[in-house]
């Protein structure tokens, strides 16, 4: 039993289905994660518990804090995982 029986009806649907699936095959791996990027602050920028983690196969990229400006940075338990 097909659970699409729209796919066996419409051959136009079928062949668009097919398309999409393929781009999504083909579109790059990669995973960029950025956490605090290009702020400006005049105060103070207190920042705590941040988790990044990427869980699939691809390269990785990730950024946990990066072109900040703050008076004071206060940062704990900032955590990546690849």
């Amino acid at each position: 039993m097909n659970c699409f029986p729209q796919m066996d009806a419409d051959e136009a649907f079928t062949n668009k289905l097919k398309e999409l699936v393929q781009q999504l095959q083909a579109q790059d791996e990669r995973i960029r994660q950025v956490v605090l990027s290009e702020i400006e602050l005049t105060g103070d920028l207190k920042a705590k518990d941040i988790t990044q983690k990427a869980t699939r196969d691809g390269a990785v990229e990730q950024e946990m804090v990066k072109g900040v400006k703050a008076t004071n940075i206060d940062l704990g338990n900032l955590n990546q995982e690849a």
